[in-house]
């Protein structure tokens, strides 16, 4: 297995002018279906080159959980969205091991892309702990988000988005309106982007023996590492 598996090749991504990526991470504790809806809807985004689907080795804000092998996690994920054009499985957190820092993996796809710029995608929950990630006023310095709201987002839900920021950010940014705050320099650095997406846990998955939600090439898998011979 490749370290980088990206496609289309690195080649081509470098000789375009200023490539966008799409950072999706994740335990994938296991993968579900609402993983690969999320990835092909971010892989239709107007200027995306790329979604960069990223396996954690560990989460650092859950270090006490319990996940499936790392070999496990990564083929489950690789198996479901192989059949995604624009989306690429990259295995640079597993290789690092624990714990997984989002701004060192920044660091390290800017080394291998150094004309391309990136941003993370987050469902909501994850992003009202972004203030607790490690380094994650340096990560903004880097990296804009993408955060995909609840459904139904509200009005209030949208003007508390920036509380979420670390302090030292929130006064940095300008509304530029359509849910979508940028820096003094133009950038965008967070972006509220409603999309329609299953709400799926792998809380659930695995509280319910739901394996139904697992995209069925990653299933298999899944419940012969389980010792399970069906659903």
């Amino acid at each position: 297995m490749s370290n980088y598996l990206l496609t289309p090749s690195r080649e081509n991504l470098q000789r375009q002018p200023s490539p966008r990526f799409v950072i999706l991470g994740g335990s994938f504790n296991p993968v579900h279906i609402g993983h690969v809806a999320l990835a092909e809807a971010l892989g239709r985004m107007p200027g995306v080159a790329q979604v960069l689907a990223i396996p954690a080795a560990q989460n650092p804000l859950k270090g006490g959980r319990v996940l499936l092998p790392p070999g496990v996690r990564l083929e489950m994920v690789q198996r479901s969205l192989a059949a995604l054009s624009n989306v690429a499985v990259l295995d640079v957190e597993l290789r690092r091991g624990p714990p997984s820092y989002t701004l060192d993996t920044v660091f390290e796809l800017q080394s291998l892309l150094p004309r391309a710029t990136f941003d993370i995608a987050l469902g909501w929950d994850a992003y009202c702990d972004f203030a607790k990630w490690h380094s994650a006023a340096r990560i903004l310095e880097w990296a804009g988000l993408i955060v995909v709201p609840r459904p139904g987002l509200g009005s209030g839900q949208a003007a508390s988005a920036v509380e979420c920021l670390p302090a030292d950010w929130r006064d940095r940014l300008i509304e530029s309106g359509a849910g979508e705050w940028q820096d003094l320099a133009g950038r965008s650095v967070l972006r509220l982007v409603p999309l329609r997406i299953a709400d799926v846990s792998a809380t659930r998955i695995w509280a319910e023996e739901r394996w139904d939600l697992v995209p069925e090439p990653a299933r298999a898998l899944l419940l012969r590492h389980l010792g399970r011979d069906k659903i």
